[in-house]
C-alpha cells in the first residue's frame, strides 16, 4: 500500500466525490487526485457514495465482413469410424493383440480392446499406431535441441 494513499485531504475528497458522481472512472480520478485506483474505489465505498452518472453508451452498428455463404461448400465429412473385426476383453487379450481401448468402459466395468494383430515393434495394430504415435523426426523437431558442453569445459570442484 502506498503511504500517500492513507491520508486524504478535504480537497482531494471533495474533488474525488464530484468526479465519481459525474461518472469518471476510478483510474481517471486516481490520476488527478494522486492516489491509486484501489484507494479511490475503497474510499468511495467507505464514504457510501453509490450514485454515479453513467456515461451514455455509444452503439456501433457492426457490419460482418468475413461471413461465409452457406452455399459455398459443404462441410467436410467426419473421418470414418474404425471398427475392429475382433474386439476382445482384458481377460482374453493375448500378446499378439492390439492394446487400443475401444470406446468407454461399459456398465459392467470392462473395456473392449481392439484385438487386431499388432504391428511390428508396436503395442497397437497399424491403424491405431497411426493414431496414437508420431514419427521420430516430428517428435524431435518439437523439442529444442539441448546444447552439449565439451568435456574440457566441465567445472571441477
Amino acid at each position: 500500500m502506498c503511504q500517500n494513499d492513507r491520508i486524504w485531504t478535504r480537497a482531494q475528497l471533495e474533488q474525488a466525490r464530484e468526479m465519481w458522481v459525474a461518472g469518471k472512472t476510478a483510474t481517471q480520478i486516481a490520476a488527478i487526485v494522486g492516489k491509486s485506483r484501489s484507494a479511490v474505489v475503497g474510499k468511495m465505498k467507505r464514504l457510501g457514495v453509490l450514485e454515479r452518472a453513467t456515461p451514455p453508451v455509444k452503439t456501433v452498428k457492426r457490419v460482418a465482413t468475413n461471413v461465409k455463404k452457406l452455399t459455398q461448400e459443404p462441410a467436410p465429412l467426419p473421418p470414418p469410424v474404425f471398427v475392429s473385426l475382433k474386439p476382445v476383453l482384458l481377460q482374453n487379450l493375448k500378446s499378439h493383440h492390439c492394446r487400443a481401448i475401444l470406446g468407454d468402459v461399459g456398465m459392467d466395468g470392462f473395456a473392449w480392446y481392439c484385438g487386431d494383430p499388432r504391428a511390428e515393434g508396436s503395442s497397437y495394430c497399424s491403424h491405431h499406431r497411426g493414431l496414437y504415435t508420431q514419427p521420430l523426426k516430428e517428435r524431435l523437431s518439437q523439442w529444442p535441441s539441448r546444447p552439449t558442453r565439451p568435456i574440457n569445459t566441465i567445472r571441477r570442484l
